[in-house]
């Protein structure tokens, strides 16, 4: 266990519209991902119009792995992990046997089912997703949706402002929440 870290969740009305910011802190390589999103995005003002959450991959902070299954079951919102390559099924995996608490860490992982390859334009490297609440064809429709490149749009401008707070936070800055 170490430091926290802070995850950031945007809120996009479509693929283009940005229409709010939250953020919460997990402990790095800890187990509380799920709870603290699941909680970040219930009590956000805009969960009501909230239609699917999206995560970048399924470890965050290190190992604290996001168990899709349960934070769909805890907010009734779809969920859908996305990544750029398998590493998800790989390195995690022997990451997690080297870990300590494996088997809480293993059934997170392996709530996410099988990894769906999602070929956003002929030709190119596919991104990879797990998804619960939401049919993988109907996800792969909204992947195509949200991705004006390489990379879903809303995950894109989360990795920004989540980068800018954590440096905030490493530097010393004061990150208050109101």
């Amino acid at each position: 266990m170490g430091r926290r870290v802070q995850v950031v969740g945007v809120v996009f009305r479509g693929a283009y519209w940005l229409e709010g910011v939250m953020r919460t802190g997990i402990e790095r390589n800890g187990f509380d991902a799920t709870s603290q999103i699941a909680s970040m995005i219930v009590s956000s003002p805009h969960f009501q119009q909230t239609r699917l959450l999206m995560t970048d991959g399924l470890a965050l902070a290190g190992l604290n792995i996001v168990n899709i299954k349960a934070l769909h079951k805890k907010t009734g919102i779809p969920t859908i992990a996305v990544s750029k390559g398998r590493r998800e099924a790989g390195p995690l995996s022997g990451a997690i046997e080297k870990s300590d608490a494996k088997s809480t860490r293993r059934d997170a992982f392996k709530a996410a089912g099988q990894v769906v390859p999602v070929l956003l334009k002929p030709a190119t490297r596919p991104l990879y997703a797990y998804c619960a609440g939401i049919d993988p064809e109907e996800m792969k429709s909204v992947m195509k949706l949200v991705c004006t490149d390489d990379v879903p749009e809303p995950i894109r401008v989360a990795r920004i402002f989540s980068s800018a707070f954590n440096n905030l936070l490493r530097r010393g800055s004061s990150v208050k929440s109101r």
